[in-house]
């Protein structure tokens, strides 16, 4: 599933490309900047049973990486599925883009096994 995260761009247009939201290289510290044509940063996920998104970036950014995240709910509605805000954790950069993929499933599998034996064990 491709879906545009229009809500998570602050929008700000730079000489080296888009800086989407607060996203920070957990490694240099700086921004991360998507360099694209249309002007949209897209993004894939994996949806748990809960709220949570295992997400990948299905294009480099400036630097070459891409990158691997989870979405989680935060605030009001969270725990009922009517979140309207989410943070970033686990921000995790590759050079390529089926080791992103490979680590946002990862992270899916193991959350859904979780759950499903979380459930088993009621």
């Amino acid at each position: 599933m491709t879906v545009t995260i229009s809500d998570f761009i602050a929008g700000l247009l730079q000489g080296s490309g888009i800086v989407v939201g607060a996203w920070r290289n957990p490694k240099t510290g700086q921004p991360i900047r998507f360099s694209l044509k249309d002007g949209q940063h897209v993004y894939r996920y994996f949806q748990g049973r809960g709220e949570e998104m295992y997400a990948w970036s299905p294009h480099a950014d400036t630097e070459g990486n891409y990158w691997s995240w989870v979405y989680t709910p935060v605030g009001k509605g969270s725990r009922s599925g009517k979140t309207k805000r989410w943070t970033i954790k686990q921000l995790v950069g590759f050079r390529h883009p089926r080791k992103a993929r490979a680590r946002a499933y990862a992270r899916y599998r193991k959350a859904t096994q979780k759950e499903s034996k979380d459930v088993q064990t009621r």
